[in-house]
């Protein structure tokens, strides 16, 4: 049985597709951190038992969750289109077509 060949990563090295997997990381991990955070919204609207200021400090983080998610998202397509014209760079995932 013959084992395939295992490709070296280094030799395909390219700075622009580098670029691109550290940006597509940290929108992932944003956008992760902003879900964590509506998470914790949800739960602190429970727990706060009616009590105006915790509905009310509940209702802005998850708010702000959202927010951050909609800025993440547009960061994502501002970026892809920048790498894809100016390096051309596949994006990692595509939207629309």
């Amino acid at each position: 049985m013959e084992v395939p060949p295992i490709p070296n990563p280094l030799l395909e090295f390219d700075p622009g597709n580098i670029l691109a997997q550290v940006v597509n990381s940290l929108l992932l991990w944003g956008g992760a951190i902003a879900l964590l955070f509506i998470i914790i919204g949800g739960f602190r609207f429970i727990i706060s038992m009616g009590n105006p200021e915790g509905v009310e400090s509940a209702r802005h983080t998850v708010m702000y969750a959202v927010l951050g998610l909609i800025i993440i998202f547009l960061a994502y397509l501002i970026v892809a289109y920048l790498l894809a014209d100016l390096l051309q760079v596949k994006p990692a995932y595509r939207i629309g077509g």
